[in-house]
């Protein structure tokens, strides 16, 4: 007799639903809760279960940590959010999440790049990504392992003076965050660090060579 996943067990458990029933409340066939509940939920699998019922990624892959958030979390200038999930009705923080992806990610952002799921803030865009900080570049505004979230939908035209934003130049495999500076008329474009201690102080015009993949909307602050 076949004995289910774990993860599976987890979500069956808490939900208390049957197979058929979940797989209706979050749209997915039949079948495919049927596979999961042998090899395993996917992780689309899993961030459905998240949006649908408020429930931790990671917990449900893992079993490792909280049901729910864990620690209470706010977004600078965006939303705060508190653990329990019904304390505030107008948050919708635990029914959304944004795919997680390393800074040499795709430029489709394709879901096989990637590398977790991460909640999105109530005012963050739906179509947003998140990136962790890498280096000090940008400091102090973006520190090392400081988490940004990035409108990927915005086009160059729309953005502004002294915006913050995610470029690639041709070739090279990783992007990085910049400040953006606009001169004298609207096609002129710059690009710096933030940091005036950073080593490379150098301005970039940002030419064709260089791809703008969206601009910081948010970043997440936690508390431990």
């Amino acid at each position: 007799m076949n004995e289910t996943h774990p993860t599976m067990a987890r979500v069956f458990e808490r939900t208390g639903l049957e197979p058929s029933a979940l797989a209706l409340k979050i749209n997915v066939s039949p079948q495919s809760v049927t596979n999961w509940s042998k090899r395993g939920i996917s992780k689309t699998g899993a961030l459905e279960v998240a949006k649908e019922f408020g429930y931790s990624v990671d917990w449900i892959l893992t079993g490792e940590k909280e049901q729910w958030l864990d620690r209470i979390m706010r977004v600078e200038d965006v939303s705060e959010v508190c653990e329990d999930p019904a304390a505030e009705a107008d948050i919708d923080m635990f029914h959304y999440m944004v795919p997680l992806f390393d800074w040499d990610f795709d430029t489709t952002w394709r879901m096989d790049d990637v590398s977790d799921f991460v909640m999105r803030p109530s005012n963050v865009p739906e179509w947003s990504v998140c990136l962790i900080v890498q280096n000090q570049s940008m400091a102090s505004e973006f520190n090392p392992e400081d988490m940004i979230f990035i409108d990927v939908h915005i086009s160059i035209d729309e953005l502004k003076d002294s915006d913050f934003i995610v470029v690639r130049k041709d070739g090279v495999p990783e992007a990085m965050l910049r400040q953006l500076l606009i001169g004298d008329s609207a096609s002129e474009k710059y690009i710096r660090p933030y940091n005036p201690d950073w080593p490379d102080q150098t301005v970039i015009r940002l030419d064709d060579s260089y791809e703008m993949l969206g601009k910081v909307v948010a970043k997440l602050i936690t508390y431990d």
